[in-house]
């Protein structure tokens, strides 16, 4: 006899699967555009509990973890916005319940990767312990979001079911790709919105999009590249030509002037290359092709406008620092200080900017400052069964999926990008979505079956 409450449970067909995340990407361009990030905020916790309540295997809530930051603009706060926003995570808490009680599966027994994180998440719970100055009401928020982080890690780990494992891991692409065409997007306005080009590029003050500067749009342009590299080794001769989406997005990333973007996307660019083409059934047209688009990649940028003037911005200030080298040893100061547990999160909070912890543009510096020798270890743990995790599954498509990853850690050794909410969130997303891959051990095709009258998709 079924349990009550159960007798329908949603599912997305092929068609939707691909439409959905870009769908939900246009409806967050028309939201930043007009400035209602607060509505846009507010949509995600009761889409996500829709989901959670129709849903009993959870990879439809996974395009809004990779969007949903981007729906703000200037406004996302006002006179009553905290009742909304308390009122929908009230929502999501309910649907969270009532997902649990519809759908409660046998218990599972617990990844590597999940005992990982929640060493990793206790660690940080724990950060500032010891500091004589920490602020009480910060930690207690600390607390809190490392709660929310590990329910939403047990809620991944456990209801991302190896059946639908293959549309996880394709939804996941999708939904990088649908974020960097937003971003993208996003950039391009501003662009045309700017009175003076050339000042907007130069200056990282004037780009602004909202919720994000220069740097970080760069970080999110960037991550369709390995997704553009892996669909190119597809079976056929066709697949090349997504080198050139790949040439185009190179050269946004270009134009955002974004150093460390641009020099970790340089080192995954050959890596990409590297696998990528071993993994091709059309080695020498894929090396050709890749080799045009290089060669396409200098000669357009070029040819754009101000393009000697930004390449002499880039010449001028070389290995320009711009300040990290002094926060990288204020951050190892204050570690050997605070040696145990560190400083916490909550110290200098919001002297750089508004809301935000003191950034010291470096992960392993920031675990270390903030977290001491007990975070870094967690880290350290956390990073090695991800990798491994996703690396021993010998599965091309997760490995795209692997190089988007890489990617985001890797500019976070040189940016902010691993302790904001919505990175931290994705990573785990990321992970638990491919980690069904290595226990089944079974092969994701590259090639999907469409009907014929549709465009062919290549995971």
């Amino acid at each position: 006899m079924k349990r009550p409450f159960t007798r329908t449970e949603f599912h997305l067909s092929d068609t939707l699967l691909i439409l959905y995340p870009f769908l939900l990407a246009a409806a967050y361009y028309f939201v930043w555009f007009y400035d209602l990030g607060i509505y846009g905020l507010a949509f995600v916790p009761v889409a996500l509990g829709i989901c959670l309540i129709f849903c009993k295997d959870v990879y439809p809530t996974i395009p809004f973890f990779f969007l949903f930051v981007q729906g703000i603009n200037k406004t996302y706060t006002n006179e009553f916005s905290t009742a909304l926003y308390g009122f929908c995570l009230l929502f999501f808490v309910a649907s969270f319940v009532i997902h649990f009680i519809r759908f409660r599966t046998d218990a599972k027994k617990p990844s590597f990767f999940l005992l990982a994180c929640a060493l990793f998440l206790i660690a940080l719970g724990f950060s500032g312990f010891f500091f004589p100055d920490k602020d009480e009401y910060l930690q207690k928020i600390l607390l809190g979001l490392c709660v929310l982080y590990g329910l939403l890690l047990l809620l991944f780990s456990h209801y991302f079911t190896a059946e639908k494992n293959k549309r996880a891991v394709k939804l996941i692409l999708l939904s990088v790709v649908a974020s960097s065409l937003l971003a993208t997007a996003q950039f391009l306005t501003v662009l045309q919105q700017s009175e003076n080009l050339y000042l907007t590029l130069t200056h990282k003050n004037l780009m602004d999009i909202g919720y994000a500067n220069s740097n970080q749009i760069a970080n999110l342009i960037a991550r369709i590249v390995p997704i553009c590299f892996y669909f190119a080794s597809g079976r056929k001769k066709i697949s090349v030509l997504w080198l050139i989406p790949a040439t185009a997005f190179t050269l946004f990333i270009l134009l955002t002037m974004a150093k460390a973007t641009i020099l970790v996307l340089l080192v995954v660019y050959v890596l990409c290359f590297i696998v990528f083409f071993i993994v091709s059934p059309n080695k020498l047209f894929y090396l050709l092709s890749f080799i045009v688009c290089v060669c396409g990649v200098v000669a357009l940028y070029y040819l754009l406008p101000y393009s000697k003037e930004l390449i002499g911005t880039l010449v001028d200030k070389g290995f320009d620092d711009n300040g990290r080298f002094a926060l990288w040893k204020e951050g190892i100061a204050l570690f050997q200080e605070n040696f145990l547990f560190g400083t916490g999160f909550g110290y200098n909070f919001g002297k750089m900017h508004p809301d935000t912890p003191y950034w010291y543009h470096n992960t392993v510096v920031q675990t270390l400052a903030c977290s001491g020798v007990i975070g870094t270890a967690g880290l350290g743990i956390y990073l090695f069964t991800q990798h491994i995790s996703l690396l021993y599954t010998k599965n091309v498509t997760v490995y795209a999926v692997w190089f988007v990853l890489l990617l985001i850690q890797g500019i976070a050794l040189l940016d902010i990008h691993f302790y904001t909410p919505q990175e931290f969130i994705q990573m785990t997303v990321m992970t638990c979505a491919c980690l069904p891959c290595l226990y089944t051990q079974r092969k994701i095709p590259k090639k999907i079956k469409i009907p014929k009258k549709k465009v062919l998709w290549y995971e």
